[in-house]
């Protein structure tokens, strides 16, 4: 491609510390410091919205902050926040409680892990959250109806929820084991 005249041409930045180029065991060690609240850029906000699913559980959405500002942080290591949490939940031991679950998630990374392989699933409404266990592992189909769900269940009534919409549709969010906007109790 020729030089365009009267502009310089930039080289292209070389990234190398990202998460497809990167050792499993740095990339923990990375969200570790998010989640302890010890990295010097970013910090780990577990309580960044709570709703209730279709069962009424609470549950918290995390979201990666910048420490400066507090402001939302999408990503991390040039990827979502959500595949480096998830990489890091099937790491650390205590995180999942039952070592079957942390093993079914493991043996499903590999999948998850290629840029064209299987699909993490969100299971909450808010696409930034990053808390392992709002994820299931699925095909794009799957995605894709999730897609279509969250897009109802981000509608919001003159409250702030969309009560009416779960509770008309229980048994299908349930059997996807997606949830909205329930208010916390």
């Amino acid at each position: 491609m020729p030089k365009k005249k009267g502009k310089k041409q930039k080289n292209a930045r070389v990234r190398t510390e990202t998460f497809w180029t990167m050792v499993d065991t740095s990339i923990v060690d990375y969200f570790q410091k998010v989640y302890d609240g010890t990295h010097s850029v970013y910090y780990l906000d577990r309580a960044a919205d709570v709703n209730l699913d279709y069962n009424k559980t609470p549950r918290h959405c995390w979201m990666v902050r910048r420490c400066s500002d507090d402001r939302e942080v999408p990503g991390l290591l040039s990827t979502n926040a959500y595949r480096v949490s998830l990489l890091w939940s099937v790491s650390v031991t205590s995180f999942w409680g039952h070592e079957r679950r942390r093993q079914k998630r493991r043996d499903q990374l590999p999948l998850v892990k290629t840029k064209r392989g299987e699909h993490t699933r969100h299971r909450c409404p808010n696409e930034w959250c990053c808390n392992p266990r709002h994820f299931l592992i699925g095909t794009r189909a799957e995605n894709e109806a999730d897609k279509h769900f969250h897009h109802f269940l981000k509608l919001r009534d003159a409250e702030g929820t969309n009560v009416a919409f779960m509770d008309a549709f229980a048994y299908l969010c349930r059997k996807q084991r997606l949830w909205g906007f329930y208010p916390p109790l």
